[in-house]
């Protein structure tokens, strides 16, 4: 006789609240797709579900990946009619004002959803969760709305924390302060936590033993994948001409942007007569704009080019084109963009931190995050020396098959998930 197992279920609702097919797969949104199509293309039997506010409730989904890697979009057979309104549902500090105007707005705006799911003519079913196990790679504010929801139907929750970079932030802000309430709650939650790093799992536990937050039932490290995969969609706009290097999704602060600005200006001053660009991917945010229009970067400007948002083809064409890409952050959870260059085949200069070592798998060039010298020296050198760049091309290229895929991530938090979804280990584990 097969022993009785708990139903195992996949948390696409992240995707789903952030708008469905119009949502930019990026960060943490490309982790949830990534690992869903390789459970899906597994044949594991795992349902996909995504959790609608208005309702306070589970619907089954069954996603279609086959555009993630074209036109970046996972189709969950769900309009963008449909998408909910966002509200934010858990508040960790009590102010009465808040508290009263969340008690006559939300059930307006949960209303509200509800129409727009029913014109939308949705006839998703209901997910029966009950007993069930619900694995989540989502942040943790997407989470804390459906932990209430969870515990009435006695769903056991598995979910992946991505870093806790917020509670390096101003105690007093209220980002701090949602992220730790958040994150409390789900410790105290769930039946198992997984850390996408061991350094976010170090980073957990020393927060835990500061008093910070309460221990997790049980814990354990699943890496992300270095996998970059194949767009068989065209780039719509070319790489820019000549040699650059490349920085993907940074900004000024904790990206550390204004560090890679500084080792222009000293490359400049020092009278090297390298000609290359930066390239800069991804959003482009007030904030870097504002640094970048100080006079001192006056003579580095022409150097530095953006290129907004772009899609998953053309992020392909930019990695493979690059003398090297440029990873400055300070902290990181994990580090998607050192490990896609590798994957390629592209060189790449890091910041010398734990995250992006494991990231990286150890072929990375280094540099102190908080030394433009540091950084310049590499980038001279990998702009005027060929032999050097091939050298470190053949260095990754040996060590492929160490780097890790998608496919890799997922079977381990399959397996993983397992240990919770077989009831014989129901009196070891945490409720």
């Amino acid at each position: 006789m097969q022993p009785a197992a708990r139903p195992v279920f996949y948390d696409l609702s992240e995707i789903f609240l952030n708008g469905g097919a119009r949502v930019k797969i990026y960060g943490v949104v490309r982790v949830i797709a990534e690992i869903g199509l390789e459970l899906q293309r597994s044949g594991k039997e795992v349902r996909f579900v995504v959790f609608s506010p208005g309702h306070s409730a589970f619907f089954e989904v069954h996603p279609c990946f086959d555009r993630l890697h074209d036109d970046d979009a996972v189709d969950l057979a769900i309009p963008t009619a449909a998408v909910p309104k966002k509200l934010r549902r858990v508040f960790h500090r009590h102010r009465w004002l808040r508290r009263m105007a969340y008690l006559l707005c939300a059930p307006l705006i949960n209303a509200r959803n509800r129409r727009r799911w029913d014109a939308a003519g949705m006839t998703l079913p209901r997910a029966d969760m009950t007993t069930g196990l619900l694995v989540t790679v989502a942040r943790p504010k997407f989470i804390v709305d459906y932990l209430g929801v969870l515990q009435q139907t006695d769903t056991r929750l598995l979910a992946m924390l991505h870093d806790m970079i917020p509670l390096h932030e101003d105690p007093a802000g209220s980002a701090y302060q949602n992220f730790r309430g958040d994150n409390h709650a789900i410790l105290r939650a769930a039946a198992g936590i997984v850390a996408n790093s061991a350094f976010t799992r170090k980073e957990i536990l020393r927060f835990v033993a500061s008093g910070l937050l309460p221990a997790p039932a049980r814990i354990t490290t699943i890496g992300l994948a270095q996998e970059c995969r194949h767009s068989s969609a065209l780039a719509a706009r070319p790489a820019p001409p000549g040699a650059y290097l490349l920085c993907v999704g940074s900004a000024v602060g904790r990206k550390n942007l204004e560090t890679v600005f500084d080792a222009l200006n000293l490359i400049r001053q020092g009278g090297s007569t390298e000609k290359f660009s930066i390239v800069i991917a991804g959003p482009t945010g007030r904030r870097t704009r504002d640094h970048l229009a100080q006079p001192a970067y006056d003579a580095i400007r022409a150097q530095l080019i953006f290129f907004d948002k772009p899609s998953h083809a053309e992020l392909l064409q930019l990695y493979r084109q690059a003398c090297a890409v440029i990873v400055p952050t300070r902290i990181e959870g994990w580090g998607l963009p050192a490990g896609e260059a590798l994957w390629l085949g592209t060189p790449v200069i890091c910041a010398d931190i734990p995250a992006l070592h494991e990231a990286s798998d150890e072929l990375a060039l280094y540099f102190d995050p908080e030394s433009p010298a540091q950084l310049a020296v590499l980038i001279t050198r990998i702009v005027g020396d060929q032999d050097f760049r091939h050298q470190l091309a053949m260095r990754i290229c040996a060590s492929r098959s160490r780097l890790r895929s998608w496919a890799q991530v997922a079977d381990e938090l399959f397996d993983e998930a397992q240990a919770y979804a077989d009831t014989r280990n129901d009196a070891l584990l945490p409720a």
